[in-house]
């Protein structure tokens, strides 16, 4: 489909172009971010160790299984499935999740969602401190074992911690592009360009008030096989609500 055209209802869109409308994102980093705006593209761009299903039960998305959790419950065990590429081919490592916890941690980047990881052992205190501490970093309870495992350290028992391990200020960060927590996220009409991403989409092209544009990624790793059909998604930054409308009626965005 083109703009304009949609498929009936309950049909996913298959091949084509589907152009639909939101408004302009604050932030591209969801290490950072707290606009549901700014999550739903960054939960388009990049997935963590699970994600919920329909009824918000945690299922295994970049992990291979449910974590396996000590006796006493504050230290969780996360395996990642093996072959995990970021769309660059570069490896999906286990590395690339602790920076990305690493880097909510840190309070150069102040991610306005860093409370949800207080139960992480370190993470307030490295939050709370007046600028990065690289001794502060490193007591943080997240640790990559080896390239496939995450050993996860809490305070205190918490049965809800896989539902975390599903929300953006958990997704990774790419070491390899990223290798400190506090390089920024790559921002502007360039961005798309300097960052890798693991989830069903790529960002290939970024206008501030415009458009951004998306395509499938070849290397998404989808859970239950399920992939982008669309060739191409096109979302217009239209941020007056009231006047939205009128590009579904001349054709700009899909009905």
């Amino acid at each position: 489909p083109t703009a304009g055209e949609s498929p009936a209802a309950g049909e996913r869109v298959e091949g084509g172009t589907l152009t639909v409308q939101s408004v302009e994102f604050a932030s591209l980093d969801p290490h950072f971010s707290s606009f549901a705006q700014d999550i739903s593209l960054q939960r388009m761009l990049w997935r963590g160790l699970f994600t919920l299903d329909i009824d918000n039960v945690p299922q295994p998305s970049m992990a291979a299984a449910e974590p396996a959790v000590s006796e006493d419950g504050t230290t969780y065990t996360v395996t990642l499935r093996e072959g995990l590429l970021w769309n660059d081919g570069d490896d999906l490592k286990a590395e690339d999740f602790v920076l990305g916890i690493h880097r909510t941690c840190n309070p150069v980047n102040a991610g306005e969602y860093q409370y949800v990881l207080t139960n992480i052992v370190g993470c307030d205190d490295h939050y709370g401190a007046d600028a990065f501490d690289q001794a502060l970093e490193d007591a943080i309870g997240v640790e990559a074992t080896d390239d496939l495992t995450i050993e996860f350290t809490l305070n205190e028992p918490q049965p809800t911690f896989p539902i975390i391990l599903s929300l953006w200020m958990t997704f990774p960060a790419p070491v390899h592009l990223l290798p400190n927590s506090s390089d920024p996220w790559p921002s502007g009409s360039s961005a798309p360009g300097q960052m890798a991403y693991n989830g069903p989409y790529i960002l290939t092209s970024y206008s501030q008030q415009d458009f951004v544009e998306l395509a499938p990624n070849p290397n998404w790793a989808a859970p239950g096989g399920v992939s982008p059909t669309l060739d191409n998604l096109t979302i217009r930054l239209i941020d007056d609500l009231a006047t939205a409308p009128n590009a579904n009626r001349t054709g700009e965005v899909s009905s």
